[in-house]
């Protein structure tokens, strides 16, 4: 059902509306806290802790509406409610000025059209609520079907919203509802940034850590030095993760398909003069694009080639030294392996040991035996004593 509180009534001949479902037979309990709590002078009526309450008012609270330039703190409820807007956007980008600097985030909820005279459809009205608005659908907590744990539930049934109508005589957006309580504990300024609408990547930012990488800085090192540049980490207003997500995003759209053609094109030339090399590669079948691709040389299993291989891996792996290290009797890894991983443990394969057991003795007792002195447990002394006596049995000492 479809809830409009206190909204001014628009002309008959509406289209659409869309809302968010709430469950009104889902009662809890939650300490309730106003937006206005955090007034100019620096009280804060929740149980916050001083150093909080010290940072509650450390960005500028100064925002703009259209051409005017407005102190969110330094306004009452009243006075929100006697705005206007030339738009949609504009109405927005003030709720959301005003959700980050009093500490909770906000979404966009329901809203409701009419025909105009062209036949094109208006927005007449727009709500907008706190991201804590509602609760969870219940279908979605007792589904049988779940593959992944439950994400922590963050809806209280938040009454906090922001409401604005369009008025014909003026041509502009009123404000026909705003409440500003809240069910559940605000954000203080020196976290805020974390919420997930806030951020955000400036062009400028963009445009640094480009920079930045492009002269060979790694990516967990490019934040540190933002925080440093920026005073601390929310004047940077972003996190690690999603400087990640900004480079993992720009790589997928610099590959395009003429990336796979050249490697294809390589792999086929490379097959003339390498008969033993060995190339696969798999598509999506609903849409035919390349999702793996895998090869190895066959004619270059040097020394050289082996331990260019193993420092890409080591750097890979943030220089990270293996324990321990399993390969077949080739000799060229063996060296290599004793020089890049010179502490790590080196194994032969114990499926490669059977297969050469069996190549170079012909007797099937001695390689039964043989097979469990490889898979079974032994302590030192025990396996020096079976290994003795099982060699003795088979005659091959």
């Amino acid at each position: 059902m479809v809830e409009y509180d206190e909204y001014v009534d628009v002309d008959s001949n509406e289209v659409s509306s869309t809302d968010s479902h709430t469950y009104d037979d889902e009662d809890s309990s939650y300490s309730v806290s106003s937006g206005h709590d955090r007034s100019d002078d620096g009280d804060d009526t929740g149980d916050h802790d001083d150093d909080d309450d010290d940072n509650d008012h450390d960005f500028d609270d100064e925002t703009s509406v259209g051409e005017r330039a407005v102190h969110i703190n330094s306004m009452t409820a009243n006075k929100i409610r006697a705005m206007d807007f030339g738009s949609i956007e504009e109405a927005y980008e003030f709720y959301y000025q005003y959700s980050k600097c009093k500490g909770f985030s906000v979404r966009k909820s329901d809203d409701k059209k009419k025909i105009g005279p062209d036949g094109s459809k208006i927005l007449t009205n727009k709500l907008f609520v706190c991201t804590r608005q509602g609760l969870r659908d219940k279908r979605h907590i007792s589904r049988s079907d779940r593959k992944r744990e439950h994400r922590r539930l963050t809806r209280t049934k938040c009454t906090a919203r922001f409401r604005v109508t369009y008025k014909a005589d003026k041509g502009r957006y009123v404000v026909s509802v705003f409440e500003e309580t809240h069910n559940h504990e605000l954000t203080s300024a020196r976290f805020v940034h974390l919420h997930p609408v806030y951020r955000k990547i400036s062009e400028a930012d963009r445009a640094q850590v480009d920079g930045i990488q492009s002269r060979g800085i790694r990516t967990c090192h490019i934040i540190g030095y933002m925080v440093a540049q920026k005073g601390g980490y929310g004047g940077v207003g972003i996190t690690k993760k999603d400087i990640y997500n900004f480079f993992d995003k720009k790589m997928c759209d610099i590959v395009k398909d003429g990336d796979v053609a050249a490697s294809l094109h390589y792999l086929n030339a490379k097959s003339a003069t390498d008969p033993m090399l060995y190339a696969e590669y798999a598509a999506d079948s609903s849409n035919g694009r390349m999702k793996s691709l895998f090869w190895a040389n066959g004619t270059n299993e040097t020394t050289e080639t082996y331990k260019w291989v193993l420092n890409c891996f080591l750097e890979c792996m943030e220089n990270k030294r293996l324990k321990a290290v399993v390969t077949d009797v080739d000799g060229a890894m063996r060296e290599t392996i004793k020089e890049v991983f010179p502490d790590s443990t080196h194994r032969l394969c114990a499926w490669h040991l059977n297969k050469n057991a069996g190549e170079n003795v012909k007797n099937s007792s001695f390689l039964k035996g043989f097979k469990k002195a490889i898979f079974s447990k032994f302590s030192k002394d025990d396996f020096e004593e079976y290994w003795s006596e099982m060699i003795k049995e088979n005659g091959v000492e």
